[in-house]
């Protein structure tokens, strides 16, 4: 826990840093006003992207759970989304530039590949069967749960 805690605290030091500087080049190598076009505009196409994505992803996790899937890809993207919608709250080139990286499906798909694999590298799933790791289950079981009142002896 506190190697998260350690990485958030240094995130949140180094973006704005960086994000200023990025505000400095674009500015120095534009114009002020260009900048401040710049920044809207991610910001607008940020927040009707927002919108597109969001629906979209609330019509995949419907779909898949009319068909009965778990929508853990569409559930993954709504994540990246919220992360695209904090990013673009905070004022800065860096951060407009990921936060409509995150909203793009083609970039988002592959920040969804990158986290699944890592998530797989770190968790170790036993099925009931073997009880060896990461293997698969061959078989589903049907279970049926009935309450039984202890107070009760219906032998």
């Amino acid at each position: 826990m506190k190697n998260l805690f350690g990485r958030l605290v240094l995130f949140a030091t180094l973006l704005p840093i960086i994000d200023f500087l990025f505000l400095g080049i674009l500015t120095r190598y534009t114009s002020v006003p260009f900048t401040l076009l710049f920044i809207a505009g991610t910001a607008l196409a940020g927040v009707w992207l927002i919108y597109i994505e969001g629906l979209r992803c609330i019509r995949t996790m419907r779909e898949e759970i009319a068909a009965r899937r778990a929508p853990t890809d569409a559930m993954l993207d709504g994540v990246l989304i919220v992360v695209a919608g904090v990013l673009l709250i905070i004022p800065g080139v860096l951060t407009d530039v990921l936060a409509v990286l995150l909203l793009l499906p083609p970039t988002r798909f592959l920040v969804r590949l990158w986290i699944k694999r890592r998530m797989k590298s770190r968790l170790v799933v036993y099925s009931n069967e073997e009880g060896t790791p990461n293997e698969p289950r061959s078989q589903i079981i049907d279970v049926r749960v009935t309450e039984v009142d202890p107070d009760k002896n219906d032998r």
